[in-house]
């Protein structure tokens, strides 16, 4: 399913295109979750979360210098492997940014919503990055 959505599509194809209606919420997603986050967005839209990514472009350009300084502070990264940007992409530019990146995880059959879709993992993982001192 994953790479029908991201590799078949025709060139004119729009992102959402091709991405089913779900029959029931998935296991990680209560209604409550869901009413919590429709009524925000009601109220605040998603356009700002949203115009990062419309001008990529332009902070391509004007973030070039930012984006190839290394950052010096411990980090871990958790990551879903069917999120896109983990799976079609590659986690060595990451690495090479961070030159005290303690750990990598990557969660099998999870996506974006790593927080949510594997809470546990997450949490276990977070609590021990810190009590090893990493930061």
């Amino acid at each position: 399913m994953i790479d029908k959505l991201y590799l078949d599509k025709p060139a004119d194809a729009r992102l959402l295109d091709g991405i089913p209606e779900p029959h029931q919420l998935p296991a990680w997603l209560s209604q409550q979750d869901l009413d919590y986050y429709v009524t925000a967005y009601k109220a605040t839209g998603i356009t700002s979360a949203l115009n990062f990514y419309r001008n990529n472009d332009k902070n391509f350009h004007s973030l070039k210098e930012v984006y190839q300084k290394e950052m010096r502070l411990s980090a871990l990264f958790i990551g879903g492997a069917e999120e896109a940007a983990v799976r079609f992409g590659s986690l060595e530019p990451m690495k090479k940014a961070l030159p005290k990146l303690k750990k990598t995880i990557v969660l099998q059959g999870c996506g974006h919503w790593v927080q949510q879709e594997r809470q546990k993992e997450v949490n276990d993982a977070v609590i021990a990055f810190l009590e090893a001192g990493c930061l």
